[in-house]
């Protein structure tokens, strides 16, 4: 009998998972010096663990407040629910007058459910406001006073304000309220999973092929937040729409002479949006703006400190910085990272090397 009950069990909707995981696009599967654990150490529940080479994401333990989704650098994790695509959808359809979103406590009665308002990816807010989507949506923040993820990620509804305030857009009416929900006190956990994770049926091929042809772009099948995020930007910039205002989290590049090529922006940027490209004469650091998904991972990890944040201004490729080439003194090697000897990195080195050794000598 317990058997039964197991088998039952695992079949049922009560362990399907929150999240999917896209192990190509994984920074650990892709990198081998990468050790990237941002998803293990920002998930509240401990679900998400490492299984030989992959992220592996346990479906009894995730609660799926979607925070790993919206972190993620390389857009490895996935809602399984895609709320991303379903507010596109609902804000797109000419006979949805009015669509709510909440969270896990909403019990499925909200048209999207984001797992956890507060792990709503700020870029997509700055995105379907600057898009000008002409939609009326209500965030029901109710029941965060007593939720566990109270102070998990940003807090949204601040954010929300902001943007309403500095972007002035009357179109996207974006409103707090409650959700009108049943209290249901004999809910079995079963069921109440049921109602939490319920699938999005209405986000069929269909519907998909109809958000592409209102902006002129082709979407996947398959949820993809990046994309559509460019596809709002891209509307917003056709518009004339200043992006400036949704800094910090939208945003283009600009380098600056702290830069000495290292590569380390290019070997880590998950989506390969930032390059060195080397010609005979000069190094020069490269940004492609369309491939860009304003993760921050390159200022983050630039030991110079050599880029910083500019208003978007378009989807081009373009050169953030770059410098001619000079000979070393040493080697006569051409480079464009000269200290102020003359000497190239490696030169550099060896020299250092050798005045440690006199000085050995000399104690």
């Amino acid at each position: 009998m317990l058997e039964k009950l197991l088998v039952q069990g695992l079949l049922d909707q009560t362990f399907k998972k929150k999240i999917e995981n896209n192990s190509g696009a994984c920074l650990r599967s892709r990198h081998d010096k990468d050790k990237c654990q941002r998803c293990f150490e920002l998930c509240p529940a401990k679900a998400i663990s490492l299984k030989e080479t992959q992220v592996y994401v346990d479906p009894l333990e995730c609660t799926g407040c979607n925070i790993c989704v919206s972190s993620c650098y390389s857009r490895a994790l996935h809602s399984a629910d895609r709320p991303y695509l379903a507010f596109i959808n609902k804000a797109l359809d000419e006979k949805v007058q009015e669509f709510s979103c909440g969270c896990i406590k909403s019990q499925g009665k909200a048209d999207v459910n984001f797992g956890c308002l507060r792990t709503i990816d700020p870029r997509f807010l700055g995105a379907i406001f600057a898009g000008d989507l002409r939609a009326q949506v209500k965030m029901d923040f109710s029941s965060c006073e007593n939720c566990a993820y109270k102070d998990l990620g940003l807090d949204t509804k601040s954010l929300i304000e902001d943007f309403k305030d500095k972007a002035g857009n009357e179109a996207l009416k974006i409103s707090f309220g409650t959700l009108e929900t049943q209290e249901e006190t004999d809910l079995s956990r079963r069921d109440l999973f049921k109602n939490i994770f319920k699938t999005t049926e209405d986000l069929a091929k269909s519907s998909v092929r109809q958000t592409s042809k209102d902006f002129g772009l082709d979407l996947e099948t398959e949820e993809n937040v990046d994309t559509l995020i460019k596809i709002l930007l891209k509307k917003a910039l056709k518009d004339g729409v200043d992006l400036s205002i949704f800094m910090p989290h939208i945003y283009s590049l600009e380098g600056s002479s702290a830069c000495i090529f290292c590569r380390r922006c290019e070997n880590l940027c998950p989506t390969g949006a930032i390059k060195v490209e080397t010609y005979k004469d000069r190094d020069q650091l490269v940004l492609d703006q369309s491939l860009c998904n304003f993760c921050g991972r390159c200022l983050e990890k630039c030991p110079s400190s050599a880029l910083r944040k500019s208003s978007l201004k378009d989807f081009e490729e373009k050169i953030l910085y770059k410098k001619e080439k000079s000979l070393c003194k040493s080697c006569n090697v051409a480079t464009s990272d000269l200290d102020d000897e003359g000497l190239c990195p490696t030169c550099a080195l060896r020299r250092k090397n050798r005045r440690r050794k006199i000085n050995r000598r000399k104690n």
